[in-house]
């Protein structure tokens, strides 16, 4: 107790310090708290799908490397021939930006490319109208325009919740395209820290990028993997590179194919997300 009396005698001798020592506690609380909160809603919390656990992303890097990008020749490759997995899905980054018109109004949307297997991989289902399917994943978009998929966001910001924001014609850069279906609230996309606006299919990427137009060599995009019920990551990942050959020799691209599927197939955990640790997948 003594102690203690000697404690608050000093602190009433030197307000100013004792101001300023319960200020700096009160911050560094706060601070901690306010961290700890979005780590959890950002890194620890698994993404809203069906059984995130069983997700896992495509790698080969060593040494904490970028995470390297694939072709979508490999992609199609791999859900040919991996047989320790449900179901497989492509994706480029969705960190870049598209003006998307609207009517009159034109606004920039954070856009990125998927696979037509992309949210029945995941498991996830639409609040309106529907997703896209392998059937949507065609090189020219389709008769009606490139299918579009929209947040639930964007659907609440420019169409105010309305039922009739289905089948919307608009406009994706320059071409062409119809909303098919809005993305559930929950769904903010697959990189920690990041929301999508727009998700267009893969294949319709030369008809809204005619600048760029990447064909089936070209490593853009991430792979992601979905486990079969107890299925281990080791067991997939063997499972992995015991076709890695037949998938280099159906796959390779005619440039640099030396260095093409080079490094051993990696696995990551994928269910809460993953970071921005992108090679060539940032391009588009």
């Amino acid at each position: 107790m003594q102690d203690v009396r000697l404690a608050l005698r000093a602190l009433r001798a030197t307000p100013i310090v004792t101001v300023v020592a319960i200020l700096s506690l009160a911050l560094g609380i706060g601070a901690n708290t306010a961290i700890f909160t979005l780590v959890d809603s950002l890194i620890l919390r698994p993404l809203p799908i069906a059984d995130p656990q069983r997700l896992v992303i495509l790698s080969g890097r060593r040494n904490g490397a970028v995470r390297p990008a694939f072709s979508y020749a490999t992609f199609d490759q791999l859900r040919r021939q991996a047989q320790a997995f449900d179901a497989a899905l492509a994706y480029s980054n969705p960190g870049n930006k598209s003006p998307l018109t609207i009517a009159d109004e034109s606004v920039l949307v954070d856009r990125f490319f998927a696979s037509g297997d992309f949210f029945s991989t995941l498991g996830v289902s639409p609040i309106a109208g529907r997703l896209f399917t392998p059937a949507d994943d065609l090189p020219d978009g389709g008769p009606d325009g490139v299918p579009v998929v929209i947040s639930f966001r964007l659907w609440q910001e420019r169409f105010g919740g309305a039922a009739g924001a289905i089948g919307t014609a608009v406009t994706i850069d320059r071409a062409p395209a119809r909303i098919v279906g809005v993305a559930p609230r929950g769904f903010l996309g697959l990189e920690i820290g990041r929301q999508f606006d727009v998700v267009l299919p893969i294949k319709s990427e030369p008809r809204v990028l005619p600048s760029i137009a990447f064909d089936d060599d070209t490593p853009w995009l991430n792979i992601m993997l979905r486990l079969r019920p107890g299925v281990s990551m080791v067991s997939a990942t063997d499972a992995l590179r015991a076709v890695q050959p037949q998938v280099r020799a159906a796959a390779t691209p005619k440039q640099r194919p030396r260095e093409f599927l080079k490094e051993p197939f990696e696995l990551e955990p994928a269910g809460s997300g993953i970071s921005r640790r992108f090679g060539m997948a940032g391009m588009v």
